[in-house]
């Protein structure tokens, strides 16, 4: 039973992260289906380049507000994710290094 329960967690952790728009999986090709903003997340980052250099959009004015959100909530995302992978490899590194240090050829 343990068994069946740890298993349809994986599912479940599975599905949700594969329905988060802000990683390009199932999640982000909906939202771009829903919008019908093709590359979104280039588009996006593109949206506040041209913002940043006082460059007029290409972008539609109806696409503006979804491309304003988009970009700053993928970079946060992305930040945090990496963030904490890095975290994890640091303690990670952290408890074994002692003990690979210690090992000797000699």
């Amino acid at each position: 039973q343990q068994n069946s329960y740890l298993l349809m967690s994986a599912a479940l952790v599975t599905v949700v992260l594969n329905l988060n728009p802000l990683n390009a999986f199932d999640g982000y090709y909906l939202l771009v289906a829903m919008t019908g903003i093709n590359n979104l997340r280039r588009r996006s980052l593109e949206f506040y380049f041209d913002l940043f250099r006082r460059l007029p959009s290409p972008e539609k004015n109806s696409d503006q507000a979804i491309l304003a959100i988009y970009a700053p909530l993928s970079i946060i995302y992305t930040v945090l994710v990496l963030g904490y992978m890095l975290w994890l490899v640091g303690n990670w590194i952290g408890e074994f290094l002692p003990a690979i240090s210690s090992f000797s050829y000699f």
